[in-house]
């Protein structure tokens, strides 16, 4: 608030000087240092959004005109043949991709580093699931979904656990069979479809 009512006490004071010039044969601001402060900001955000501007068009003109090396993907020939006509293709990131000439050798060690990631991923990521299921048997077994801070649950599709039933192939997926058995036989003795209905 401070910083407006400044603004406005500088142009108030401002145009209290223009009128006692004006008064005196003047005709006006004579040099920069005679505009409003307000308008000396205004110019140099204007000339400095305009710099930017010109040196965005130009960036943008010749990065777009610049000539880039030309290459002819494997077998390009061939496969247009037809067409009568050679396809040539510019270079981009990543050409090797395309074109299959990228060659990884894969060791042993790699293969081996490779494999204990993937099941340490593979363990943590059933943990997180295990847990996430234990927490919906414990406290909303049967009820549409869980609420974690609550520890409750929640039927708000009809009361068909549906949180249960969409679990279980990701239990049998993750080779969590002892929870999966237990989900089956969930849905077979408890499972109700009273509450299936036409809308």
């Amino acid at each position: 608030m401070d910083i407006i009512q400044n603004l406005l006490n500088n142009t108030r004071n401002h145009r209290n000087s223009l009128r006692l010039n004006r008064r005196r044969g003047s005709t006006g601001a004579n040099s920069l240092a005679d505009l409003p402060p307000y308008v000396c900001s205004l110019f140099l955000l204007l000339s400095g959004t305009v710099f930017c501007l010109v040196n965005f068009i130009v960036y943008t003109y010749a990065s777009y005109n610049t000539p880039l090396p030309e290459i002819q993907l494997r077998g390009s020939q061939d496969h247009n043949a037809h067409w009568g006509s050679t396809t040539v293709y510019r270079k981009m990131q990543h050409m090797e991709y395309v074109d299959g000439s990228l060659v990884v050798q894969v060791t042993p060690e790699m293969k081996e580093e490779s494999d204990i990631l993937a099941a340490k991923r593979r363990h943590d990521i059933q943990g997180a699931m295990l847990h996430a299921w234990s927490n919906y048997e414990k406290y909303a077994m049967g009820r549409d979904e869980l609420l974690p801070m609550s520890h409750d649950g929640r039927d708000n599709w009809g009361g068909m656990a549906m949180t249960l039933v969409d679990s279980l192939d990701t239990l049998w997926l993750m080779d969590l069979k002892k929870e999966f058995y237990e989900a089956r036989d969930w849905v077979r003795d408890h499972l109700d479809y009273s509450n299936v209905h036409e809308e």
